[in-house]
């Protein structure tokens, strides 16, 4: 929820060792003399609402490689936290804090402006029993997500050396360059590098968790940041012709089988796909850096799914007469939920009666490869309509677009009769299907260094070129994680403070509050609230007691 005055980061630094001398084995850690005190190597932070922010040395004008110097990254998050009224970390209060504070005195800084502090890790072990505390165990734990594997201290070290290949691990990118586009739900085909904060596109699911067995589901994203950077750019060739072009660690979802399998029909997504980075994907039994895959044949390759095709509006007339009948005489219903099983997505269809313009509608369908079909209704036929029955005089034909969720979209770009375009609720799409054929990967090509966005969503994914793709950074789990912890903190900072108002929820500012009886304390009874919004429970106002006198 969109706070009106309350300004909140979740932020999490890495930084780099201390060097020293010791005498005797490496397990016997005397140090006798300290020579270089730990320094802020990087950050990342997320605004709520607002920008998604990530720093290193090398971003930095002036920057050296292999020149240990923190003052111009230090000085930004000193600005960070003077800008902002509550910072969240995990961990924070025992590491990111302090090392800040330091590095803050170290350059001669003056405190940030005093804000609130939330530490997950120990809000966490407040109200929770788990085997570890650390954000990667909370999060596998409740099936948040986890977090991007590294080499560990190698990496560290890579990245205080100058590799750019560690800093771009130490950064999570998942960069494609900007010409790459996705789909906007005005259901136009926008390029990356266009795209702006609030933007809101075609998403999906990033796991299967909350699946109940029934596939990734399609979803409204919205586009949290995106900015450029210049990058190593590596082509891959699929077996259709495509190209995508990306950084090595762009994500990609992927089938769990290889090329071999490429006559399955399956549509849908059970389980049968898998995140893989670019130097992950295989090629003719192969991965990037040319290291044989364990059990994979010679001549099978990664499948890749294209879920959409690219489709521009129509510029013909003809299609414009088409879009203007659907305006006026069709409809766009949006498939309710049943009881069972989220159903999603909508059905687009018209009625008219039987004769030239009927049969003109189908002859341009069939003209521009829309798959439909067309119920024909007698005359005298009766029709049952929620406000009562109705008897039709005349033939009248029912014309449907046939091909599910993605024929229904595919005739909506290419028309754009923009009515039933406005009617689509991007609150209640289907599972995940790719209609279109499957294709593999051909050939990886290393095309030198080009200009990147990194792209972020709410969803963590979105669709590029008609493929799915992800954007991962640990900051997006610590949001989870504290989104999950919200309503039980109970100490949370009062955001009523900051919106000038006392009857929004304390914890998450939401409106929605609904008495829930009464809390007894020793000096008085207060109205008990809760938050219908994230959950936690509020306590009122004291009730005032009136004595009866009999």
């Amino acid at each position: 929820m969109k706070l009106d005055n309350a300004k909140i980061v979740l932020f999490d630094i890495e930084n780099t060792a201390n060097k020293g001398f010791y005498w005797g084995k490496k397990w016997e850690t005397d140090i006798i003399e300290t020579t270089e005190h730990t320094q802020i190597l990087s950050y990342s932070a997320k605004i709520i609402g607002g920008k998604f922010i990530t720093r290193g040395w090398l971003d930095y004008p002036g920057y050296k490689k292999g020149v240990i110097n923190d003052e111009k990254i230090t000085k930004d998050l000193w600005k960070l936290f003077n800008e902002n009224d509550i910072l969240i970390a995990h961990n924070g209060r025992s590491h990111d804090i302090p090392i800040c504070n330091t590095r803050f005195l170290y350059y001669k800084l003056t405190p940030p402006e005093p804000s609130k502090f939330i530490d997950t890790k120990i809000e966490a072990k407040k109200y929770l029993s788990l085997p570890s505390y650390s954000l990667d165990d909370i999060c596998n734990y409740f099936g948040i997500g986890h977090k991007l594997p590294h080499q560990g201290w190698a990496l560290w070290k890579a990245c205080v050396a100058g590799d750019p290949k560690a800093w771009r691990a130490m950064k999570r990118y998942n960069c494609l360059t900007p010409d790459h586009k996705v789909l906007n739900t005005n259901l136009n085909w926008i390029e990356i590098g266009k795209l702006n904060i609030g933007d809101t596109i075609l998403g999906f699911d990033e796991d299967l968790e909350n699946s109940n067995g029934n596939g990734r589901r399609l979803r409204k994203a919205t586009v949290l940041n995106n900015r450029k950077v210049i990058d190593d750019v590596y082509e891959v060739i699929l077996s259709n012709g495509d190209k995508i072009k990306c950084t090595k660690e762009h994500k990609w979802l992927c089938s769990s089988f290889t090329s071999s399998s490429l006559t399955s029909d399956s549509h849908g997504d059970h389980g049968g796909l898998k995140w893989r980075t670019t130097e992950e994907l295989i090629i003719n039994g192969k991965y990037l850096n040319g290291k044989k895959s364990p059990g994979i044949g010679r001549a099978s390759s990664t499948i890749i799914y294209k879920y959409f095709n690219i489709i521009n509006e129509l510029p013909e007339k003809d299609a414009g007469w088409v879009a203007g009948m659907f305006d006026g005489e069709g409809s766009l219903s949006n498939r309710k939920k049943d009881k069972n099983f989220e159903v999603g997505g909508f059905s687009v269809s018209m009625s008219q009666r039987v004769g030239q313009e009927l049969d003109k509608v189908r002859d341009i369908l069939i003209k521009y490869n829309i798959q439909h079909s067309i119920n024909i209704h007698p005359r005298n036929y009766h029709a049952e309509k929620s406000n009562g029955i109705i008897k039709s005089t005349k033939e009248i034909g029912y014309l449907s677009i046939s091909g599910g969720f993605g024929g229904a979209i595919e005739f909506l770009q290419k028309f754009r009769p923009e009515r039933l375009i406005h009617n689509i609720n991007w609150l209640n799409l289907p599972r995940m299907e790719c209609r279109n054929d499957k294709t593999f990967i051909k050939d990886i090509k290393y095309i030198g260094k080009q200009e990147v966005f990194i792209l972020e969503t709410d969803t963590k994914t979105y669709f590029a070129d008609g493929y799915a793709m992800h954007n991962c950074h640990d900051v997006e789990l610590l949001h989870e994680v504290y989104l999950l912890l919200r309503p039980w903190i109970m100490n949370h900072p009062n955001l009523n403070l900051y919106q000038n108002t006392s009857y929004n929820c304390r914890n998450c500012g939401g409106n929605h509050v609904t008495r829930q009886g009464f809390n007894r304390t020793k000096v008085g009874i207060y109205q008990q609230l809760q938050c219908q919004d994230c959950g936690a429970w509020i306590r009122g106002d004291k009730v005032k007691i009136e004595k009866v006198l009999r």
